[in-house]
């Protein structure tokens, strides 16, 4: 399929065939992005110019979905990277099965050099495990993305007041923010409810050419 042949509605079907966490680790937050969700972050990108021909990196990939997503949009370089290498072998699988390329690396968010990037995509902790566990992974975001180039993510609420310095310090704009409503699986031993609903952030910050 090429990219002019992709729709929102394709583009979830395909990432809905993709194998999540084979076992959901709590002290990595460790959650799957629903397929709607992640096609429609990805479609923004899509026609905002964010995907087609340019160097994507996936921060704290899992499964890879938004990763191969970016491929599947016709993406010229992936890149995934997540602390987790069983995990990693799900991506690799999940990316061969859709014909796409990505390269996965092994290494923690915040500590482990990173490629320069076009667009970075992330749906990172929320920090309920761990305050402020998503700082480095926006830090990092902000570091690598080239000039013009742009953030989506996923975040939790309490993520905003860290945003909102980070787009500050690292000279970048909001384009987007929308607060959404998320049903959210009972993925963990302690939950006590089959499904529940999660309030997340959807950003899209750009950096401003100096």
């Amino acid at each position: 399929m090429t990219r002019q042949q992709w729709r929102v509605s394709s583009l979830t079907l395909a990432l809905s065939k993709l194998q999540t966490f084979a076992t959901n680790r709590p002290a990595l937050e460790q959650v799957p992005t629903a397929p709607e969700e992640a096609s429609k972050l990805l479609w923004e990108a899509h026609l905002r110019g964010d995907l087609f021909g340019q160097r994507v990196l996936d921060l704290g990939c899992g499964p890879g979905i938004l990763a191969i997503g970016a491929a599947l949009l016709g993406a010229s370089m992936v890149t995934g990277i997540d602390t987790d290498a069983s995990v990693l072998e799900i991506a690799r699988e999940n990316a061969r099965r859709s014909g796409v390329v990505v390269t996965w690396s092994e290494g923690r968010v915040g500590e482990s050099p990173l490629p320069e990037a076009d667009t970075v995509l992330m749906n990172p902790p929320f920090g309920v495990q761990k305050h402020g566990a998503v700082i480095p992974f926006l830090e990092a975001g902000a570091e690598v993305v080239v000039p013009g180039g742009a953030l989506y993510l996923f975040a939790g609420p309490a993520a905003q007041k860290f945003i909102a310095k980070l787009v500050v310090s690292h000279h970048l704009k909001v384009e987007e923010h929308v607060r959404l409503e998320w049903p959210f699986p009972a993925v963990f031993a302690h939950h006590t409810q089959r499904r529940g609903k999660v309030i997340v952030d959807r950003w899209i910050l750009r950096k401003i050419k100096q």
